[in-house]
Order: structure tokens, then sequence, then C-alpha cells
């Protein structure tokens, strides 16, 4: 008899370590977390159409309907999930999930586990500004800041200019507020959730995981319903950042706390502005000293 499947999901605003989290889950020998394969996108199309709030006319407003419907779409992302870990080899694994960096509520199973971390707000500004610097062969998501892509070329043609100039990496304000705001509002939002779902949520943080690597993935093993004992040890990519930075990999530099040296006490003052008080909500400032 084949022991059944469960299903899960890594949740997070981007760059604050869902791909680290799930390769930590990849060394467990039951566990198989692949993507970003963005489920949620295929949900919000299905609610549109299904949900009577959202289209009064629409052919699936019966709740009946609705109901097989959900129980029908819940299947083919089952599906979906199982294709995807697939290509990890691990076909005695039977808790399966995926690690999109999206809202903690873009759920598209049921009562399915979720794992969620948080990142330092700077360290996610820093991070992802590298990140989407680069990217070649798209302008997103810099179109609507001419600025940024004339930056971005800069940066691919000199990899080192921001060790030469590193006050240099956040001079453009639109993009710094935009990227400040998106986070400060994820964290709202997904610690809402987070908070009538409890027994639903695992919540830990980058910087936990950095500082105590072992104990909290043998606690993400554990919430999943896996043996931590049976988990391979730490490699190169699971161990907390690496010892060389580089810049045009995906796994640039990883520290905790590499915002310092990239904020000017301008950047500083756009961060509380934008993100101070979620700043302290989530426990990383008592106050707004800090810019100052």
């Amino acid at each position: 008899m084949k022991t059944p499947k469960s299903y899960f999901f890594v949740r997070g605003f981007m760059r604050s370590g869902t791909n680290w989290v799930g390769n930590l889950l990849n060394l467990h020998p039951d566990i198989a977390c692949s993507g970003e394969y963005h489920l949620h996108r295929l949900f919000e199309g299905f609610d549109r159409i299904s949900n009577p709030k959202k289209q009064p006319y629409g052919i699936l407003m019966g709740s009946q309907l609705r109901l097989q419907a959900t129980r029908d779409f819940e299947r083919l992302v089952r599906r979906l999930i199982e294709l995807g870990c697939n290509t990890l080899e691990k076909p005695q694994a039977t808790i399966l999930g995926d690690r999109t960096p999206c809202l903690l509520n873009r759920i598209v199973i049921r009562n399915a586990k979720r794992i969620h971390i948080v990142r330092d707000g700077r360290d996610c500004l820093v991070s992802s500004t590298f990140h989407f610097l680069r990217m070649t062969g798209t302008e997103y998501p810099f179109e609507g800041f001419p600025e940024m892509q004339k930056v971005r070329e800069e940066f691919q043609a000199n990899p080192d200019m921001f060790k030469e100039h590193p006050e240099q990496l956040l001079t453009q304000e639109s993009w710094v507020r935009l990227r400040i705001k998106r986070w400060s509002h994820r964290y709202r939002l997904d610690m809402k959730f987070a908070k009538r779902r409890k027994a639903q949520v695992f919540c830990t943080t980058y910087e936990k995981l950095h500082a105590d690597t072992e104990n909290i993935r043998a606690q993400m093993y554990e919430f999943l319903g896996a043996d931590a004992q049976k988990a391979e040890g730490l490699t190169d990519q699971t161990t907390a950042g690496f010892e060389k930075e580089n810049v045009l990999s995906h796994y640039r530099k990883g520290k905790v706390g590499d915002w310092e040296k990239y904020f000017t006490p301008q950047v500083r003052q756009w961060f509380v502005e934008e993100g101070g008080q979620a700043l302290r909500d989530a426990g990383y400032e008592k106050d707004d000293s800090w810019a100052t």
C-alpha cells in the first residue's frame, strides 16, 4: 500500500531565503521541494470565474458547482507539484512542496501547511536590487525605471562597480521606495494571515536560520511530519552564507546585515518613511534611531 502524499508551500518576500529553505528541506529523503511555479496565479484566475462575489454571472456561481470545481482544481495543483518534484529524482518522497516567494495566503490547496520566512527588509532591498541588476534579456522589473535600466547596463559591463562605490547602489529614490513599500505591505499581510492560521504555519526568520540552522531545519522537518534524524548533513548550497561574494550569481552573498554597507543617510531616511513601522513590528529595530 502506497504512503499517501501531503503537500506544503514555502512562502516569503523575494530574497528572504525561500530558495535556501527549499534546499534545506530537500536534504530529507521524504521531502521534495521544487519551484518556483507561481501556482497561485492559476488560482487567481480560477477564483475570478468561480467566485460569485467576483463574477456574479459566472457559470460556476452555484455553491455545489464551485465546491466540485475547487476539488478538481486542487487535484490539478497537486499533480503539477508532483510533476515539478519529479525533476528532483526522489521517488520515495511523500511530502511535496512548492517554494514560490509570494503572499502567505496565496495557497491553492486548502489546509496545506506553510513554512514562512521573514528577512530584514533592508537586506531584502539590497539583495533584490543586485538580483535584478544581474538579469539579462528582459526589462523586468525596471520597466518604468529608465534610470535603473541604465544602471543595469553599467553594472553588467563592470560587475565590480559597487565594490568600488557601494553608496551608489541605492541612489534611485523611486525604485528604492517602491521596494520598501512592497516589503512592508507584504510583511503586514503575511503576519495577519499567520496569526489566524497558527496551526498551519511555521514561522521563522532568515536571521534565526543563519544563527541556528541545524535546530531550525529540524523543527521544519518535524512540522511537515518528517523524522529530523533521517536528514542528510549540510552542503555548500545549504550552509548559511558564502565565503566569497559573486554579484552575478543567484546566490550572491547570503550575509546578515549586508545592508549597512550600501545604506547612505538618505536611504536610511527613505526606509524609515516607507517601512519603519514594519521594521519595528518585525523586531529588527526598537525605534528609528538606527537611521540617524
